[in-house]
């Protein structure tokens, strides 16, 4: 599962470019969840899955009021897989980006806190 959070402007530094946050945002799952609309969570999740009930899509809209023409446009969107695979842990990750040192780091510290209250118990 990919975990969406913090949706803010882009870097945009190309002469001309100009960026445009979405106006909302929201998760839609399938199976029991179908009728349900996740647009006050705090991530957007998207996951495909074969197993019915496992599905996430994520939709944003965006305001193009302000946007006479365009030649081209991209839409950056930063996915958060590894906070996801990091929670399994324990971890929570409150600082982003991460850089593959500190993922590392944060595995360390989890384990190490694993086995403290391994020993304690």
């Amino acid at each position: 599962m990919v975990a969406f959070s913090s949706l803010g402007p882009a870097d945009c530094t190309a002469p001309g470019s100009i960026t445009i946050n979405p106006q909302a945002d929201a998760h839609v799952r399938d199976g029991s969840s179908a009728g349900s609309n996740f647009g006050g969570a705090t991530t957007l999740d998207v996951k495909n899955s074969t197993v019915a009930g496992n599905n996430r899509n994520a939709f944003l809209r965006f305001s193009l009021s302000g946007v006479t023409t365009a030649s081209s446009a991209k839409v950056r969107v930063f996915g958060n897989a590894v906070t996801a695979a990091l929670s399994s842990l324990g971890v929570e990750v409150r600082d982003l980006p991460l850089s593959p040192p500190r993922v590392w780091e944060l595995i360390a510290q989890a384990r190490a806190a694993s086995q403290t209250r391994a020993e304690q118990a």
